[in-house]
């Protein structure tokens, strides 16, 4: 909303201003309420507070890396809306059959190397997104043509490998997460523990894609600033006509140069979820214990009877 009208609205900054008021206040409340919705003695648990720390942090990568990457293969690239979700299937299908075999080997081996190698795989992955180029051929899958069933040369190059990667990383990852989370707490309060890092995994994602979304807008219009000079890429009808990551289907000067610099704003997001994900694989490198894991993952000796 703010960045569309070049910061000249003061709605924008009200609703920032009430946001960041709320966030502050948040705890507070929280520490003074008698039954509060987020017990704040949860975060006491050093394993409980790395964990959700890092959800912040990967879920705000995911949604920066999918988020954008669905606009630029469609919007920028090409692609359909189908093969655009086709393309995506490789990644879905390792996180479906091996998420569950990493779960069992971090109920034995503790959670801590999947947390922190997960990450660090899905980064590389991402980094794979950052390369690719504005001539990428587009992808049009149409359901009744068989012609058009097999992706192009170019994506076997270009997205195969990151989503891969990305896939093996995230199966690695989520099942320990789960796992860490479950066991930071005590079984009373599992409920609320695994409600407070829902909640923290829907947070972080908006945060990051409205702090990333002023970002990328802003590299966009400054760039085409640059590359055709003499245009007020401020003026409303200019933006209307131009968004980042939208480009019109012509051969003019103007839309190639929304494709060239849309490239360059992708690959600006990618790289925001890298440092994303690096961080969140360093904090759980250093932060998660696979003693109170894996104390609590033992089942109690059974009462003498």
């Amino acid at each position: 909303y703010g960045q569309q009208r070049d910061w000249r609205d003061p709605l924008a900054y009200v609703v920032l201003a009430a946001g960041v008021v709320a966030t502050i206040a948040f705890p507070f409340l929280m520490a003074r309420g008698r039954e509060p919705l987020v017990p704040l003695e949860l975060f006491k648990s050093r394993n409980f507070t790395v964990t959700n720390i890092s959800t912040f942090l990967i879920y705000g990568a995911l949604y920066v890396t999918f988020y954008y990457l669905a606009l630029f293969l469609q919007g920028v690239l090409g692609y359909s809306a189908a093969a655009a979700g086709l393309a995506g299937i490789p990644g879905g299908l390792l996180l479906v059959f091996l998420s569950t075999r990493f779960g069992a080997l971090s109920a034995r081996l503790g959670p801590k190397i999947f947390m922190s190698v997960g990450p660090l795989l899905m980064a590389i992955g991402v980094l794979w997104f950052a390369r690719v180029p504005p001539t990428s051929p587009a992808w049009v899958f149409i359901p009744g043509d068989p012609s058009t069933w097999i992706p192009p040369n170019q994506y076997f190059v270009d997205f195969l490998p990151a989503q891969i990667i990305f896939g093996f990383g995230l199966a690695m990852m989520v099942a320990p997460l789960t796992t860490a989370l479950m066991t930071s707490v005590p079984v009373r309060n599992s409920g609320v523990a695994s409600a407070v890092n829902n909640a923290i995994s829907r947070v972080g994602p908006q945060l990051a894609g409205a702090v990333i979304f002023v970002a990328i807008t802003a590299s966009f219009y400054s760039g085409m600033a640059a590359r055709i000079p003499g245009t007020d890429t401020s003026d409303p009808a200019f933006r209307h006509d131009y968004p980042p990551l939208t480009v019109p289907r012509t051969a003019d000067a103007r839309a190639q140069a929304a494709r060239e610099q849309s490239t360059e704003a992708f690959h600006l997001a990618m790289y925001v979820g890298v440092a994303l994900l690096l961080a969140g694989a360093v904090v759980n490198a250093v932060g998660i214990s696979n003693e109170v894991a894996l104390r609590a993952a033992k089942p109690e000796p059974a009462a003498a009877g």
